[in-house]
């Protein structure tokens, strides 16, 4: 149990380091109810993929310094606007407003406990907006 505490507190401060960066509308889902591949998912809007370039190395050298080993398929994110970064127990997935909205994550795992969301959804800038834990 204290690992799954752990995990959370973990995942929390990585959601708020993306807002830190200027990643937009972060979500934390508790996924580990509805699957098997990770307990969390994470998800956050970038503005670019210039900007998708730069917050994959920040978030890879974060993992790094929180020894949270993290998996990245294309070191160098194209012009598609989506990369996934795959921790095992976690997966962080960065996207364009135009993929987030199109994919719709949050509607595909809506059994899934939101455990951290940015509360004021109306700002692009995660620097503009408020964020909130939320407790189970």
């Amino acid at each position: 149990m204290d690992d799954m505490y752990d995990n959370k507190q973990r995942i929390i401060d990585l959601a708020r380091m993306l807002e830190e960066r200027n990643a937009g509308d972060v979500t934390v889902l508790d996924i580990s109810a509805q699957s098997s591949i990770a307990d969390y998912f994470v998800l956050a809007t970038v503005s670019s993929t210039a900007f998708l370039r730069g917050l994959v190395d920040t978030l890879d050298g974060y993992c790094d310094e929180k020894d949270m080993a993290v998996r990245i398929p294309d070191r160098r994110p194209d012009e598609a606007g989506w990369t996934v970064m795959d921790g095992g127990w976690f997966v962080v997935h960065l996207m364009t407003k135009d993929l987030r909205d199109f994919y719709d994550l949050e509607r595909l795992w809506f059994h899934s406990p939101h455990v951290y969301e940015t509360t004021d959804h109306s700002s692009s800038s995660a620097g503009q907006s408020s964020s909130r834990s939320l407790s189970r």
